[in-house]
Order: C-alpha cells, then sequence, then structure tokens
C-alpha cells in the first residue's frame, strides 16, 4: 500500500515538474507579463546591488602610517608617544582595511592570558584617575615587555577605528572583540558608546554573527541602548546611520523588517532609498508576501502569482518612481510633442523644469539629442539661449552628444572672440577636432582672415626666413665675440711692449737722477768750503778788531771795559746757543759751565761756519750736557750793537721774578 502511495505520488510530481515552465524560463519571462499601466518611456526600475562585506586591499601608505603610529605609541619618548596619541584621532576612513590586517598579525601572537593580566594591572593602579585607558597604560606598564607593546598597539587600533567610525570600522571594534576575548571588551563598548547611533548598524550585524558569545553580546548592547527592535532602530536623526541601519536590516534577513524597508523605499531623500531597496534585496524572499501586499495597496491590483519577489520589488519600486515621476515624465512626453511640432522654445521649456526638479532624472540622456536640436537652431536668434542649452546637452550626454556639444561651444567662444578682433586658432582647431561636421567652425574659417590661414608652402617660407634670420644673428654675435677677443689679444701684446719701454725709461732716468746727484754733492762740496774760507776771513776779521779794541780800551774808564766783557760773554752764549740751534743735535752741545768774564760775539747764519758734530754722542748725553747748567739764553730779539754784531746776554733762571 505505501510503496502504491510512493509511485502515485512520484508520477504525480513528474507530471508537474514537466507542465510546469523551468525555473529560469519563469525569470526570463517574467518581465514580459502584463504590467499595469505606466508612460511609455519609463523603464522598469532596476533592483540595486547591495554593498560588499569584503575590505578593499589597503594602500601601501596607509599600511605604512598604520605602523608608524603603532611603532610611536610604544615610543620610550614621551613627546613621541603623546604625538600618536594624538594622531590616532586622525585616522583616515580607508585605512580600515590596513588596521584589519594589523588586528590578525597581532592576534596570531597570542599571549591573551598575560596580556588580560596587564589590564587587570592597569585598572587596579592606584593614584591614576584618567579615563583615557591608553594613556593609563603607557603610564603603568613597562613599554618594553612584549605583551604591554601589543596590548598598546592593541587599544591604539581601537581609537583608530572608533575615530573612523564608519560601518566597516564598527565591524573590525567587534572583530577585535571577537579574536582578542574578554579584556578587551571594556574598551570595545567604550569606543562604541562614543560613535552613537553610528555602532546600531554594526551591533545589529553582529546579531547574526557565529560566536554565540558575540551574538549575545550585540543583543545586550542593543538592549541597554533601547534599540532591540527595528521599529527604534530607525528612530535616529542621523541620515548616514539610518541608511547602514536599514542595509544592517536587510542583512538580518529577518520579515519583521520587511515593512520598514518597504516603507523607505518610496521615500524623496535618494540615499535613504537606495539603503531600503539594498535592504531588500539583501531580505529576498523573506520579504516576498510584504511586497504583493505593498503592490497591492500601492496599485489596487493584486500581483501575478508567477511574479517571484524580483519581479516584485522591480514593479513595486517602478510604481513608487511612477508616482514621484508622473509629473516629470509628463513633461517629459510634452517636450518630445513640441519638438515634433517645432515648438522649440515650448522644448526647452519643459526640459528645463525636469532637470530643475530631478538632476538625475533616469532619461536626461535622452533630453541631450534635444537640447542640440535647439541651439544649433537658435545660434544667430538667441545666441545665450543657445549657449546655455549646449552646456545642458554637454552635462547630461553621452560621448557623441556631450562632443557635439563641446564643439558648439568652442566655436561659439570663438565667434565672440573674432567679433572683438582676436582670432583664436586653438578654439576653432579643438571644436574641429570634437565635431568635425561642426557647420560654425567653417562659417568662421570662411569669414575670418588670419596669417595663420596662409598656404602651408608660405607658412614654411615664412619659417624658413625667421630661421635664416636667427642663424644670421648668431653668425653675428660670434663675429663680434671673436673680434673683441681678438683686440684684447692685440692689446695685451702692445701693453707688454709698453711695460718693456717703461723699464728702459725708467732706467735711464735712474741713472741720470744718479748723475745729477753726484753733481749736487760737489756743488754742496764747495759750498762748504767756501763757507769754510768765509769763516776763516771773519776770525781774522775779528782778531783784528779785537786788537783795536784793547788799544782803544787803555783809554775808556773800567765801566766801559765791563760793559764790553759782559757783550762779549753774551756774544759767546748766543754763538754757542746759534751752533746748537743750527746743528739740531745734541751731541754738539759743550758740557760744563760757561765761561765768565768772556765777552762773546754772534755773527749771522750766512757767516758762522757750520758746527763740528761728535757722532758718537748720543742725543740724551747731548741733552743731558744742556741741561747740567741751569741758565737759559736771554731775549734773541735784541738789537745788534754799533758794529751790527747781534749780542746775547746770559740770564739766570733763578733770578726771574
Amino acid at each position: 500500500m505505501r510503496a502504491r502511495r510512493a509511485e502515485l505520488f512520484g508520477t504525480v510530481l513528474s507530471l508537474a515538474l514537466l507542465v510546469s515552465p523551468a525555473w529560469g524560463d519563469r525569470e526570463e519571462k517574467e518581465t514580459t507579463l502584463e504590467a499595469p499601466a505606466r508612460p511609455a518611456d519609463m523603464p522598469l526600475a532596476p533592483l540595486p546591488e547591495p554593498p560588499s562585506l569584503k575590505l578593499p586591499p589597503p594602500r601601501p601608505l596607509a599600511i605604512e602610517a598604520i605602523d608608524r603610529l603603532l611603532g610611536e605609541v610604544v615610543s620610550p619618548d614621551p613627546v613621541l608617544r603623546e604625538r600618536a596619541r594624538r594622531q590616532l584621532l586622525e585616522a583616515k576612513p580607508d585605512w580600515v582595511s590596513g588596521l584589519a590586517t594589523r588586528i590578525d598579525k597581532l592576534a596570531e601572537r597570542g599571549g591573551r592570558k598575560e596580556m588580560g593580566e596587564l589590564v587587570q594591572r592597569v585598572r587596579r593602579t592606584k593614584g591614576i584617575e584618567d579615563e583615557d585607558f591608553l594613556l593609563r597604560a603607557q603610564e603603568t606598564l613597562d613599554l618594553k615587555s612584549p605583551h604591554a607593546e601589543r596590548l598598546l598597539q592593541i587599544l591604539a587600533i581601537n581609537r583608530m577605528l572608533g575615530a573612523i567610525g564608519s560601518v566597516e570600522a564598527v565591524r573590525e571594534l567587534i572583530r577585535v572583540y571577537a579574536r582578542f576575548g574578554d579584556f578587551i571588551r571594556i574598551d570595545v563598548q567604550n569606543q562604541l558608546d562614543r560613535l552613537g547611533d553610528k555602532a546600531l548598524a554594526g551591533l545589529v550585524e553582529a546579531e547574526q554573527h557565529p560566536a554565540e558569545m558575540i551574538r549575545k553580546w550585540a543583543k545586550r548592547q542593543l538592549d541597554l541602548r533601547g534599540k532591540a527592535i527595528a521599529h527604534a532602530l530607525v528612530r535616529t536623526d542621523d541620515p548616514d546611520a539610518l541608511a547602514d541601519i536599514l542595509v544592517a536590516l536587510g542583512r538580518t534577513r529577518n520579515p519583521d523588517a520587511s515593512s520598514i524597508l518597504i516603507g523607505y523605499a518610496a521615500i524623496e531623500r535618494l540615499k535613504l532609498q537606495l539603503a531600503a531597496r539594498q535592504g531588500i534585496a539583501l531580505l529576498g524572499e523573506s520579504a516576498a508576501w510584504a511586497l504583493r501586499d505593498a503592490y497591492l495597496s500601492t496599485t489596487g491590483k493584486r500581483p501575478p502569482r508567477e511574479w517571484t519577489w524580483k519581479r516584485l520589488a522591480r514593479e513595486l519600486f517602478t510604481e513608487y518612481d511612477r508616482l514621484r515621476l508622473e509629473r516629470l515624465y509628463s513633461l517629459y512626453d510634452s517636450a518630445k510633442k513640441a519638438e515634433t511640432r517645432g515648438d522649440l522654445v515650448a522644448m526647452k521649456r519643459d526640459l528645463d523644469d525636469i532637470l530643475l526638479d530631478n538632476p538625475l532624472f533616469e532619461e536626461r540622456e535622452k533630453m541631450a539629442p534635444l537640447y542640440l536640436r535647439f541651439a544649433r537652431e537658435y545660434l544667430e536668434k538667441d545666441p545665450e539661449a543657445a549657449k546655455n542649452a549646449a552646456r545642458r546637452a554637454a552635462r547630461i550626454g553621452q560621448d557623441q552628444d556631450r562632443n557635439a556639444a563641446e564643439s558648439l561651444l568652442r566655436a561659439l567662444e570663438a565667434r565672440e572672440l573674432a567679433a572683438e578682433g582676436i582670432y583664436d586658432r586653438g578654439l576653432i582647431d579643438l571644436a574641429l577636432a570634437l565635431d568635425p561636421k561642426n557647420p560654425l567652425v567653417k562659417d568662421l574659417e570662411s569669414t575670418t582672415t588670419s596669417p595663420v590661414g596662409l598656404s602651408p608652402w608660405t607658412r614654411y617660407g615664412l619659417a624658413g626666413g625667421v630661421a635664416l634670420v636667427a642663424l644670421l644673428g648668431l653668425a653675428t654675435s660670434l663675429g663680434v665675440t671673436w673680434r673683441r677677443k681678438r683686440a684684447a689679444e692685440r692689446a695685451a701684446e702692445e701693453g707688454l711692449e709698453d711695460d718693456e719701454s717703461s723699464d728702459e725709461d725708467e732706467r735711464s732716468d735712474d741713472d741720470e737722477r744718479s748723475d745729477e746727484d753726484e753733481s749736487s754733492d760737489d756743488g754742496e762740496d764747495e759750498t762748504l768750503d767756501e763757507r769754510f774760507d768765509d769763516d776763516e776771513r771773519s776770525d781774522d776779521e775779528r782778531s783784528d778788531e779785537d786788537e783795536r779794541s784793547e788799544a782803544d780800551g787803555s783809554s775808556d774808564d773800567g765801566e766801559d771795559k765791563a760793559l764790553d766783557d759782559e757783550r762779549s760773554e753774551a756774544d759767546g752764549s748766543s754763538d754757542d746757543g746759534e751752533d746748537k740751534a743750527l746743528d739740531d743735535d745734541p751731541d754738539d752741545a759743550p758740557s760744563g759751565d760757561l765761561p765768565e768774564n768772556k765777552e762773546l760775539t754772534a755773527h749771522s747764519d750766512d757767516d758762522a761756519p757750520p758746527p763740528e758734530r761728535d757722532e758718537n754722542e748720543t742725543p740724551e748725553a747731548a741733552e743731558g750736557s744742556r741741561g747740567a747748567d741751569n741758565t737759559e739764553l736771554g731775549d734773541p730779539t735784541s738789537p745788534p750793537n754799533e758794529d751790527g754784531e747781534l749780542v746775547l746776554t746770559l740770564k739766570d733762571p733763578s733770578k726771574d721774578d
């Protein structure tokens, strides 16, 4: 009996499989089934691809920066440690991949038990009240210990992940707890608390962690934050955190989250809309019944039973977009009808309204040719409007339309410059390169005259002439330089000859001067001889006068004789002083006292013979001999006597008033 029932069941199942279409064919044919009425040009909304959990490969520069900071955290220099603690808060978002590799390397080195003991020792340390656990560990632990070094680096990694704050960083923070155990849990929780709502998406994903310890811990953390249910999770003011939460709800595959995600799939904010649709794509088949109910409530029609959850999701998204974009598509249809009628002004007005309402309109690429037609038609009528249309076409168009719009813009700019008398060949060449069929460029080339438009042979001739002039200038400069160099060499040679002739002239002048010196010496000797002869004659005359004075003295009274004696003594002292003044040498001064009662006669410089000078006597000795007598000469300006002789009288300085 049981065998017959099993056989009957197998037969029925085989017939059902033969009659029903294949699953792949069902996926292909589902888009051809009857769909609700919508604008003809409105495509079926795509199903977005959910973000991947796989991290990109780390950048080498990011790895280098991370290693430098981890090395400075355990440095014995307190200045480097302080700087590293500050720079940990400046971690960049693309460092997450590099930090993930460092987490794995530190976990492979082991030492969990030893690091746990170090954490307990830091917590029990008294006298350190700082809340920064990394700073407390740096001040407490021995930095030379390998276990202390690993612990400090793990704490530094947590600090960097907390500073980044993205959902990828939160995943790595939770993985630190999973890899190293309970001793690091407190620090991980502190970092998550600082992140606030940004940590919710990672905790929601951690509810599906393979390790039961992590699942229970994540649920407890969400419960402590009051976010244990999906409706509480989406109550946040941070749109970025909300977008991550919507995607995380999709990863949980919880059917209770379907209604929340479907509600956000119709929102106007594109980022949240995309995140909700990605969450629905992650839910998959779990959201099928919720999608059917949402489609029925939106369109008032039941979806065909043949539609899979993917078709249901796309149709529902299309309905949401139709309701949101119905006005835009109606404007788009109106613009195309205006273009058909030839009313390009109305067409441009409708297209501008579409881009003003939604710059990311799905059919914006098809609007570029319409803008290009308007720009070409209104080049002469309204250049500013044509330029505006060309700019919009260049922004929204694809390759060919974008190049045509750019070519038109460059040609318009070149025409404006040509109207001011400036011919810019570069703009014209660029316009031709972008669109060789641009009619405006050809008009510019035909109506604008410029030296650049000369024939190739003319341009070659001009270029050759310029090159020839340059060569002539170079040859001229080289010739001038050679002539200057040659002139300098000749001047140097002439200078050497002049030096030789000047040396000969100097030698001849020296010989002449030596001959003149010898002749002058002979003349001086003769002059000295003549002076000596004159002195001898004056001595003879003085002796004759003395004899006459002696003969006359017998008849004179004693007073006259005494007066003559005083005058003769004055003459003698005057003669001595005059000799000393002429020689200006103290060596010739006589030593000892002057003779008393002796008449001295002074002669003029012309009649006095040159004084004799002792070459062996020093100036000091002569000065001493002059200073031995405390007498000094009288007034040298006394008038001469009756015979015309200058009489000097010795005066005792001690008798001066």
